[in-house]
């Protein structure tokens, strides 16, 4: 498991056994509507994949939380799951003071989950474009945004009736150059019988 760190009103996190022999974090303050966070140690993001594990009971109105790109005034994205009466959604969400702020893009699942089922959540960051997917279902969320480029990441959770737990956290980096126009060009030498080789504009400027 990744190294994280709770806020100092981020809940209880422990390591347990999820019963198959299986080590897993788990969020064990219940019965309580306020956000308890974890953030991943030495871990920021600009572009690239963010995956997790997560297994709620789906009881009421739960919520797992994945933030990413947050700047150290609790600012950024979180990717939000939940349940409201029997549908289940998918919400993605400006974050501005470590509190969810402007619904940008939700998607809805008529009885998606069993209680106690583990589930994926991936987010997927290139440049302005963000993708939120769970279990890599069909509906999915795709939204252009930029206004928080880079910072930490971090699980949650909200209104628990049960304990959740999360598992394989996993961050995977890329680089993205949103104007490739602007990439210089290497160096070449052509052969003495190399033919001509100029250096042009495309017609659109690169």
């Amino acid at each position: 498991l990744p190294s994280i760190t709770p806020r100092n009103d981020g809940g209880i996190w422990k390591v347990v056994d999820d019963a198959t022999g299986n080590y897993v974090y788990e969020q064990a303050v219940i019965n309580d509507n306020a956000l308890h966070m974890a953030f991943m140690d030495n871990e920021t993001i600009t572009d690239g994949t963010i995956k997790t594990k997560f297994k709620l009971s789906y009881e009421s109105d739960e919520q797992m939380r994945l933030y990413f790109r947050m700047d150290a005034n609790g600012n950024g994205y979180a990717a939000y799951v939940g349940r409201y009466n029997n549908n289940c959604y998918l919400r993605l969400y400006t974050v501005s003071n470590y509190s969810l702020s402007v619904l940008l893009q939700e998607v809805y699942y008529s009885n998606l989950f069993a209680s106690g089922d583990w589930h994926t959540l991936k987010v997927e960051l290139e440049g302005s474009s963000i993708k939120v997917y769970i279990d890599d279902q069909v509906s999915y969320i795709n939204r252009k945004h930029l206004a928080y480029t880079q910072g930490t990441i971090a699980i949650g959770t909200c209104n628990l009736n049960y304990a959740a737990q999360f598992d394989d956290i996993s961050v995977k980096h890329v680089v993205v150059n949103e104007n490739l126009s602007q990439m210089p060009l290497p160096s070449i030498t052509p052969r003495n019988d190399g033919g001509i080789w100029n250096v042009v504009d495309e017609g659109t400027g690169n």
